[in-house]
């Protein structure tokens, strides 16, 4: 039980991570975000604790999402072939309605993995694209 882990050792970041997504997982969203962000002081640059946080605040509504995008922009700094990051920064991109950013993003997530993001972002690609043709047509 990671609870008890960190009971033992309050410094044990792989205790933190993955209580933090296990309470993703069960919707435990504050709670999550609190391990994450202690994980993140154990390790500042572990780009999986940076998406995970850029993930749980982008799912969390559109009052974060600069924040979120801080946090997809920083992994992307520490590694470009980061797949997870450039959907997570297009879904963002999305929601702030800045379409020709998302554009760009998604296809480089599938390009980097194409198994993992073609079935996932190819309808966001189809959808954003329908939107940017929707508000060029109220002008």
């Amino acid at each position: 039980d990671y609870t008890t882990a960190i009971k033992l050792d309050p410094k044990h970041f792989k205790a933190y991570y993955n209580r933090a997504f296990c309470f993703d997982k069960l919707g435990k969203f504050s709670q999550a975000e609190e391990d994450y962000k202690i994980a993140l002081e154990f390790q500042p640059d572990n780009v999986h604790v940076l998406h995970h946080l850029g993930s749980l605040i982008e799912k969390s509504g559109t009052q974060r999402l600069d924040e979120a995008l801080s946090f997809f922009e920083r992994v992307l700094q520490l590694d470009q072939s980061y797949a997870p990051s450039y959907n997570g920064r297009g879904l963002v991109w999305d929601k702030m309605q800045k379409f020709d950013a998302a554009l760009k993003d998604f296809p480089k997530a599938i390009s980097l993995d194409p198994v993992s993001y073609t079935h996932l972002t190819l309808p966001t690609i189809y959808s954003v694209q329908i939107s940017v043709v929707a508000g060029s047509l109220k002008k």
